[in-house]
């Protein structure tokens, strides 16, 4: 079963996106994913599968 999580959140760790270049603007620190939403995504449900 899929954890879900905030989509905007997400966006901010993904680079390139809108919310990730805001973030960095803001000098906010944040672990990033180099690769894509899908990637990110399905590496964040294998983590929280882990807890």
């Amino acid at each position: 079963m899929p954890i879900n999580f905030a989509d905007q959140k997400q966006d901010g760790h993904v680079k390139g996106t809108s919310q990730n270049k805001n973030w960095e603007k803001q000098g906010k620190p944040t672990s990033t994913f180099n690769g894509n939403r899908e990637e990110a995504d399905e590496l964040t449900q294998e983590a929280r599968k882990k807890r």
